[in-house]
């Protein structure tokens, strides 16, 4: 069983033009939602408790957000409620929560991931090495569209100083210009002399 299009529409209050719709598929599609299952099943059978893991895209390496929520099952998902650990997530609509609907949407949610209820704080400790690997900074040749192109380092024949010393001459106003010469400016021999005898 999928979540509809329009319970979808019809809980964010929006089109496919709204900013939670067009951020959450991009969350969603950027591979931020690192974790959606259900929360382990209760007794009643009319609904289920999700709980997901969003990376925030500022801090990828910090503590992820924590979506949870309640899904009616009947004939077709209805969505009871939702909330997100971040600042805009009380109203249940943010776009980590938007991201895991459109995860509702995509796949069926009688086929997610289980998690115990006590559970759950562990399954960002299994996950957080996965994801700073994925995420971790590479030099440009290991970026995967320069994969196979034939990038390799060369060696420049410059002697480092000869390229300061042309900067300096063709903007001599500059602070390392200013700083190479010295901002003070040369005094005459009879000046130095007075002050020296001063």
């Amino acid at each position: 069983m999928r979540l509809s299009i329009m319970e979808f529409m019809n809980y964010v209050g929006g089109s496919e033009h709204s900013k939670c719709v067009v951020e959450g598929e991009n969350v969603l599609n950027a591979g931020h939602l690192i974790l959606a299952g259900k929360i382990e099943e209760s007794s009643c059978s009319d609904y289920i408790d999700v709980y997901g893991l969003c990376l925030q895209s500022s801090v990828l390496d910090s503590n992820p957000h924590e979506i949870t929520g309640k899904l009616s099952l009947s004939k077709s998902i209805k969505i009871s409620s939702m909330l997100c650990s971040c600042k805009a997530g009380n109203s249940g609509k943010c776009k980590h929560v938007s991201a895991f609907l459109i995860r509702c949407i995509r796949q069926d949610v009688e086929h997610w991931v289980l998690f115990p209820k006590l559970k759950k704080k562990c399954v960002w400790a299994i996950q957080k090495n996965l994801t700073k690997e994925k995420y971790r900074p590479v030099s440009v040749d290991e970026m995967p569209c320069f994969e196979n192109k034939g990038i390799y380092k060369s060696q420049l024949d410059v002697n480092p100083d000869d390229i300061v010393n042309f900067f300096c001459n063709k903007l001599p106003a500059s602070a390392i210009a200013k700083h190479m010469k010295g901002r003070r400016e040369e005094c005459s021999t009879d000046v130095c002399t007075n002050l020296e005898k001063n």
